[in-house]
């Protein structure tokens, strides 16, 4: 399952959208980022000076005062290797 979430965060969005897609509960996919944050798979991106300092915002599904409270995640180079196993 942890490759499949991998995969599936790679191509961005939501949390609900990437959790429906996986037929995750929100709750379940939250734990398993964690624990792939713990392992060096993924790491969590935080919006430090908004949108327009952010190298993400081109492909950001938020914009705005929401981008300001989303939490990203994206893959390390550890996680991009054994996502590719």
């Amino acid at each position: 399952m942890i490759k499949k979430v991998l995969r599936r965060i790679r191509e961005g969005g939501e949390m609900s959208t990437v959790a429906r897609d996986l037929g995750l509960e929100r709750g379940t996919l939250q734990a398993i980022l964690e624990m792939a944050v713990k392992e060096g798979y993924v790491e969590k991106v935080e919006p430090a000076l908004g949108c327009a300092n952010c190298s993400f915002w081109k492909t950001c599904v938020q914009r705005g005062e929401q981008a300001e409270k989303a939490r990203m995640h994206v893959l390390t180079p550890k996680g991009e290797e054994f996502a590719n196993t």
